[in-house]
């Protein structure tokens, strides 16, 4: 079986068909496409196998990335939380002084 792809792309059409539900969990499954988001929830599959898709190769290509602009990943779920809360740091911070 080939090793699944690393590389961070704008989504395509396949992307969204398999985010609409139109393309079967089959699919994602043997596309190594274990995440999909409903709304800001991320929802993931095991897929009963090891894959290549969290190393800082990876995880730098979601960095400042926004959420729907790239393919659902945890990083990016992790992304957005860390500038959430860097926001409100500095809202609390400016309010002290």
């Amino acid at each position: 079986m080939p090793e699944a792809s690393t590389e961070v792309r704008p989504r395509s059409s396949n992307d969204d068909r398999a985010m609409s539900g139109t393309v079967s969990n089959d699919y994602r499954f043997q596309h190594n496409k274990i995440y999909t988001n409903i709304g800001e929830v991320l929802v993931s599959v095991n897929p009963y196998k090891t894959l290549d898709i969290y190393g800082a190769a990876t995880m730098m290509q979601y960095r400042g990335r926004e959420m729907f602009e790239v393919p659902p990943h945890v990083y990016a779920v992790a992304d957005a939380c860390q500038r959430v809360l860097r926001q409100q740091v500095m809202v609390e911070v400016s309010t002290c002084e």
